[in-house]
């Protein structure tokens, strides 16, 4: 069968230009050819712009032909990134792998393109094409898969995930990207390894489990890791989710979310955050969570007061005053009602807030050095005290502009 090239433009181009840059590489006497997603999207009409490209040539000859091209990853494994437009093309030495323990894969490199094919984890990707005459070499039987819309593991499926079982997690991604069927010995067999996915460490399960929460069937990738079992074992601190109330609430969120406001941090939050109300050790196994799998400092600073503010503002007029003003005052508010909208929309969060403080959005009164002279008459113990008061009347709408502000003070000290 003939590759054809993809239907849109912008994925005709980088396909056009990978083609070329293959080429050049099989013109200089070396077996080249283009593998994986690119080939497997331009088959279904699905846009991908990320073309990569598998050869026989040592890395001298890479270099030798295209000096732009940067060495990236480990030297052993020959790979080089080729600058091209906004991104690169990625040109990778076929390889083989060995001595596999279920977190990584040994590799070795090999001139066999189908050694290659064979160490892939799904049927779907382990397709290539040849820049000589667009021919797609298809060892396992990825094209009547994609007509099937299966998703199949390359070879014995057992085997394949004991190897490495990121693999299961990566065949969940692909499922819900591509909207496939898993095949039935591929189900089995991650279900068989499904209790082995907690020796993956934090930061490659959180890196995939990333990746389904991003693309448009979230809600499935995350159905399949409760439907094959997986769930318990990755999340053990909250492995009771598929069985709450809100887990079907928590799949038509990430559903519910459109493009716009569907980021990682939202789709996280809806993931983590446990049954509303929730005392503190729930809030504490979810900040485990996150914690266990690595996220970026930045990224795990805003999910965990995302995830303890929802939790309290779903019973937003039971709470403390300092509470209120807190979330109030939240650099995330319209994250927390975007997550509350979905999901605990019968709460009357945000007709709540706004009633209780129609001064939100106005600054505060006072502040810098007339701030500081008007605490000056009250006590250091009592300093937070008030402070906290007056901004609470400052959102109530209740002090308006700096005189009532430290006519508020001045009291405050008199009756204290």
């Amino acid at each position: 069968m003939i590759w054809p090239l993809p239907k849109d433009s912008k994925s005709a181009q980088q396909a056009k230009a990978g083609l070329d840059v293959a080429s050049a590489i099989f013109s200089a006497g070396y077996a080249t050819y283009l593998v994986g997603g690119c080939v497997r999207d331009s088959l279904l009409g699905i846009p991908n712009y990320d073309v990569d490209i598998c050869t026989a040539a040592p890395p001298e000859i890479i270099a030798e032909i295209f000096p732009e091209a940067i060495p990236h990853g480990p030297k052993r494994y020959c790979i080089f990134r080729l600058p091209h437009g906004e991104g690169f093309f990625e040109i990778a030495h076929f390889r083989a792998e060995k001595n596999c323990d279920g977190r990584h894969c040994e590799v070795s490199l090999t001139d066999d393109l189908h050694l290659d094919l064979a160490r892939r984890d799904f049927t779907v990707n382990a397709l290539a094409v040849s820049p000589d005459n667009r021919e797609i070499i298809d060892d396992y039987g990825g094209l009547t898969d994609l007509s099937s819309r299966l998703l199949r593991a390359v070879g014995d499926p057992y085997l394949r995930f004991s190897e490495d079982r990121l693999r299961i997690l990566r065949g969940i991604r692909f499922a819900a990207k591509l909207n496939f069927e898993i095949a039935k010995d591929t189900r089995l067999a991650i279900e068989h390894e499904a209790k082995n996915t907690n020796s993956l460490s934090g930061y490659r399960i959180r890196r995939e489990i990333s990746s389904i929460l991003q693309n448009a069937n979230s809600a499935k990738g995350i159905s399949l890791l409760s439907e094959l079992g997986i769930w318990p074992h990755i999340f053990e601190e909250v492995e009771q989710y598929p069985l709450d109330s809100w887990w079907e609430r928590r799949l038509a969120a990430l559903d519910g979310l459109n493009d716009d406001s569907k980021t990682v941090e939202l789709s996280w939050a809806i993931l983590l955050i446990p049954e509303l109300p929730a005392e503190g050790e729930k809030m504490r196994a979810t900040e485990s969570v996150i914690g266990k799998l690595g996220f970026p400092a930045a990224m795990a600073k805003k999910l965990v007061p995302l995830c303890r503010l929802t939790n309290n503002a779903i019973q937003f007029n039971k709470l403390p005053k300092a509470d209120r003003v807190e979330i109030a005052e939240s650099q995330y508010l319209s994250e927390i009602e975007t997550l509350l909208s979905h999901l605990a929309p019968g709460s009357g969060f945000s007709t709540a807030l706004h009633r209780e403080f129609p001064g939100m959005g106005f600054s505060k009164c006072l502040t810098g050095k007339s701030l500081k002279t008007a605490l000056s008459a009250i006590p250091d113990e009592e300093i937070n005290s008030a402070l906290q008061e007056l901004r609470f009347l400052e959102l109530a709408g209740r002090i308006r502009n700096n005189q009532d502000a430290r006519e508020f003070l001045r009291n405050w000290n008199r009756e204290s």
